[in-house]
């Protein structure tokens, strides 16, 4: 908690974005761009850049963590997937159920799409999307779209990649000779471009390592011009 303290991070989760379960961590970050927080919810105030708690789960990601109790009792409170078998006003009816009865405040979405996002909505208010989402894959290009236009926070998963699309990480990549041109990493630069964005988008890179979570937290201090956004993108859509 005094490591997250120090560092000003107030967005954490695998899936879901956690401030009133972690008082302490909530401060002011600074992007340098005037963006420096969202209000998610209209009453709910984070910082853009946070960080994801998935890996520090059990050993392998999926494996049990510690208190595996407090784990089913976060887990109940999140719809990750809506599923086709399940009709939606069944699945998001026992959210809104709980929300009434004031045991959750804001309820979001994973992986979705704008036609479920808006059938969603007509159940309960939806305040937040969480879908893949990086500078090498953009396929929820839309979905963030709708997210701006309607002020929904927007939580990119797997924003520097991840295991299935190693293509960030790897030696020699497209964007590696742009990043040490601006004494960055291309982890760094990933982080930045979505930070550069859009206002909407609340990145939670996961790490176990507080060097790794170092680095990820000075992406923020990263601004460039659009035109050398622009030549990055283009880089990137080689990669």
């Amino acid at each position: 908690m005094k490591r997250r303290t120090f560092l000003e991070v107030s967005l954490a989760g695998a899936a879901g974005v956690l401030t009133d379960g972690l008082p302490k961590i909530i401060a002011a970050a600074s992007t340098g761009k005037g963006e420096e927080t969202f209000l998610l919810g209209g009453d709910v105030l984070v910082n853009r850049l946070g960080f994801g708690a998935m890996r520090l789960t059990g050993e392998g990601i999926w494996g049990w963590p510690p208190d595996r109790e407090n784990a089913k009792k976060v887990l109940r409170r999140e719809l990750h997937r809506i599923d086709s078998k399940v009709p939606v006003e069944e699945s998001l009816g026992a959210l809104k159920a709980a929300q009434d009865a004031g045991k959750i405040r804001h309820v979001g979405l994973s992986e979705v799409t704008v036609a479920e996002i808006e059938q969603g909505k007509k159940v309960l208010p939806i305040v937040s999307i969480q879908n893949q989402y990086n500078i090498t894959d953009r396929k929820s290009e839309a979905a963030l779209n709708y997210c701006e236009k309607e002020k929904m926070g927007f939580i990119p998963w797997a924003p520097i990649g991840g295991s299935r699309n190693p293509s960030l990480h790897t030696t020699g990549n497209a964007l590696e000779a742009e990043a040490k041109r601006h004494n960055v990493s291309v982890v760094q630069l990933a982080l930045a471009w979505l930070l550069q964005k859009s206002p909407v988008i609340l990145p939670i890179p996961g790490t176990s390592s507080l060097a790794h979570l170092d680095e990820n937290m000075a992406a923020e201090k990263l601004l460039l011009s659009p035109d050398e956004w622009k030549k990055i993108e283009d880089l990137a859509r080689k990669s």
